[in-house]
């Protein structure tokens, strides 16, 4: 079992992805592998608990865009956009 625990927190699923497969690449893939599985806790509403932010951090765009897709699906509903692949 591989696990990561960060110094402060994310909140986009881009960012959980890249952590999640850069564990999954540390391991040697000498036999098959029947199931992946990937968790996250830890976990606050927004705003629950004050985040002290980098005085010279540039706003984070992925943070914006995946704040903007959940107004989207809150408004229009979860199936109203989807990631395309």
């Amino acid at each position: 079992m591989k696990q990561t625990s960060l110094e402060s927190a994310i909140q986009t699923d881009d960012e959980i992805a890249r952590l999640a497969i850069a564990l999954f690449r540390q391991f040697s893939l000498d036999r098959k592998v029947r199931l992946i599985g990937v968790g996250a806790g830890g976990l606050t509403r927004d705003g629950a608990e004050p985040i002290q932010l980098d005085l010279f951090a540039e706003p984070r765009k992925q943070e914006t865009l995946d704040q903007t897709l959940d107004r989207i699906r809150d408004r229009f509903g979860e199936d109203s956009l989807r990631r395309g692949s």
